[in-house]
């Protein structure tokens, strides 16, 4: 079983809701608007520590509304931006954000880690050695193909792992760590890397379906008559030269 899958439940539901909640966007103003999307966010985020303790909100989108919203908040900032200096003060904001990812607790992280996250991904533009590092082809690569190595990076570790376990060198922990990184992150990349480009980024076009179908339909279609063809192209072709015979 794939241990992260259960997460598609919550985006299904959040794509049912993405009509109703871009209605915030109708509202002009954008101090109105952001300043609602912050108040909402900041709601749920204390909400979800209520839900906490039932499993079955805790499956829903209701828990983690506020890290939906960031995303909208985002969006909404990065469209309607004038002209974004890039500074080392965005890059210091960094230092300083990302421990709060790792260390927070699970009740202030729901309420807190949201707007983080906003002003991470923000100083990922603004930040002058962020913004270089984000922008990196092989950064932007894996980052392009995340959702697949979310859905099945598990599962690789958990078949790569049962051959390379026994490797080690020495008795340290971060040595037998950093050995098992080497080993088993290529064949993550490799085997995620495959499936984006077989089947996730071909499914982006939404006319996918119609595609696949008409691909499968002439290949069929040229397969199984073009023997037929070429046999009554001769047939036509031998009964005129015999009728030139004949005249």
């Amino acid at each position: 079983m794939n241990g992260v899958a259960w997460s598609l439940e919550i985006e299904i539901q959040f794509y049912i809701l993405v009509p109703l909640l871009a209605l915030l966007f109708a509202i002009s103003d954008a101090r109105v608007r952001r300043t609602l999307v912050i108040t909402i966010m900041l709601a749920a985020g204390l909400i979800s520590n209520l839900l906490y303790r039932n499993p079955h909100w805790r499956a829903s989108i209701i828990y983690y509304l506020a890290f939906f919203l960031a995303g909208f908040l985002l969006c909404d900032l990065y469209l309607s931006r004038k002209q974004w200096t890039r500074s080392f003060a965005w890059d210091a904001l960094v230092l300083c954000g990302w421990p709060l990812v790792w260390y927070m607790g699970l009740k202030s992280g729901h309420v807190v880690l949201p707007f983080v996250m906003v002003l991470l991904y923000l100083a990922a533009f603004r930040g002058k050695v962020c913004s270089a590092i984000f922008s990196n082809r092989v950064i932007t690569d894996i980052g392009g193909m995340c959702y697949s190595i979310y859905l099945f990076h598990f599962l690789v570790i958990y078949a790569v792992k049962h051959q390379t376990w026994t490797l080690h060198v020495g008795q340290s922990f971060w040595l037998y760590y950093g050995l098992q990184c080497i080993l088993i992150i290529p064949w993550v990349l490799l085997f995620c890397g495959s499936f984006f480009l077989l089947v996730e980024r071909p499914c982006m076009d939404r006319e996918w379906p119609r595609k696949l179908w008409n691909t499968i339909g002439s290949r069929l279609t040229s397969g199984g008559t073009g023997p037929i063809v070429e046999a009554s192209m001769g047939a036509e072709n031998a009964h005129i030269a015999e009728s030139g015979e004949a005249t």
